[in-house]
């Protein structure tokens, strides 16, 4: 990922294991996938549009997640420990920032 947010995340993740980052590295590209295709941008641009006031899109960050929901339920094809760690992972990623 060419994410500077995504990069820093990874490596406090990966100071616990190297798998650790993998997995979640995994796991945000699903959420990167979404991001791009709902609101046309890389997850540095939306952690910017979350945390600053500026004159880009506003996007409310449960309205967010609410249609990640969705687009894991209706896109892919996963088990239900799956959906909960995918959802797990965007939200921690999110909190971080």
């Amino acid at each position: 990922m060419d994410n500077l947010s995504v990069n820093s995340y990874i490596t406090r993740k990966a100071r616990s294991s190297k798998n650790t980052a993998l997995r979640y590295t995994r796991r945000l590209n699903v959420f990167a996938q979404f991001v791009f295709q709902k609101y046309d941008l890389t997850l540095d641009e939306l952690i910017k549009t979350l945390t600053t006031h500026s004159h880009g899109p506003k996007i409310d960050v449960y309205d967010l997640l609410s249609e990640y929901v969705s687009y894991i339920q209706e896109q892919k094809d996963v088990s239900p420990l799956t959906f909960k760690i995918l959802m797990s992972c965007a939200r921690n990623y999110l909190e971080t920032f």
